[in-house]
């Protein structure tokens, strides 16, 4: 049995309800009335520090909630159409919030309540997934890939939510070369065919940067294109658009709109 299979399953024995707080507080963030897995190591979350990190999913008073609500609803139709449960989401540059996209969806798709949700980490030159839950992971995908750290020892859930992070950590150089290692390809293929309740958003890097969105584009279902308001230009977004429109394109997000609502969803 796969290690990635035993590190999920391992600790589905250790359900628990999410805790009953005293006084009117603003729900945790993804929690939900049904009992939720803790999966292996599990992080406590700050509600006011997701905020101050730009994570506002989980607030629906928010009103980049309803934003991401819309979003939400569209790629579940998408996946459930097409039998889909691997996402990735990636931007022409650096700087477009791709991954504060990521995290936000994740969590209105957990919110949504019948989601099992693994947010990986793929920019392996720059990961930052950990940054907006404000940990520092001890060991990440690549030790894993490299040094054979048990994925145990790497997946870490925030309380009280159906969402599973694996993270990455540090600048992995020949980023690209260690995403085709046998080992990441083997793991690769096992989160989309093992787990086909589970919906698997893969942050990528920016796509044309590198060449590792196109060397993770054969194992993700479909893909979201974040873009940046006032910055990103047309023939980035056309490079881009011709890159992606043949693995399942969903559209794209734009992103830090100069007004009330920060993201539109096309």
């Amino acid at each position: 049995m796969s290690r990635l299979y035993d590190a999920v399953r391992k600790s589905q024995d250790e359900k628990y309800q999410p805790h009953q707080q005293q006084g009117a507080q603003t729900a945790k963030p993804g929690s939900a009335e049904a009992p939720v897995v803790r999966t292996t190591k599990a992080l406590k979350i700050d509600p006011a520090a997701l905020k101050r990190n730009r994570i506002l999913a989980f607030d629906k008073n928010e009103p980049e909630a309803e934003s991401f609500a819309i979003l939400r609803t569209k790629v579940l139709h998408k996946l459930k159409v097409n039998n889909w449960n691997t996402l990735g989401i990636t931007a022409p540059h650096e700087g477009a919030g791709k991954s504060l996209v990521a995290v936000n969806l994740a969590y209105s798709l957990v919110l949504e309540g019948n989601q099992n949700i693994l947010l990986v980490d793929l920019d392996l030159r720059r990961p930052t997934l950990h940054k907006y839950f404000d940990f520092t992971p001890e060991f990440g995908l690549v030790d894993y890939v490299r040094n054979g750290t048990p994925l145990s020892e790497i997946l870490v859930s925030p309380e009280d939510t159906r969402l599973t992070i694996l993270p990455s950590r540090g600048r992995t150089l020949h980023s690209s070369e260690t995403l085709t290692l046998p080992k990441m390809v083997e793991l690769m293929t096992e989160m989309k065919s093992r787990y086909k309740d589970r919906i698997i958003i893969f942050d990528m890097p920016p796509c044309l940067i590198t060449d590792d969105v196109m060397v993770s584009l054969p194992h993700t279902d479909c893909t979201l294109l974040v873009v940046e308001d006032g910055k990103t230009k047309e023939d980035e977004l056309r490079a881009a658009h011709d890159m992606l429109e043949d693995t399942g394109f969903l559209g794209v997000v734009l992103n830090k709109v100069q007004e009330t609502r920060k993201v539109y969803v096309y």
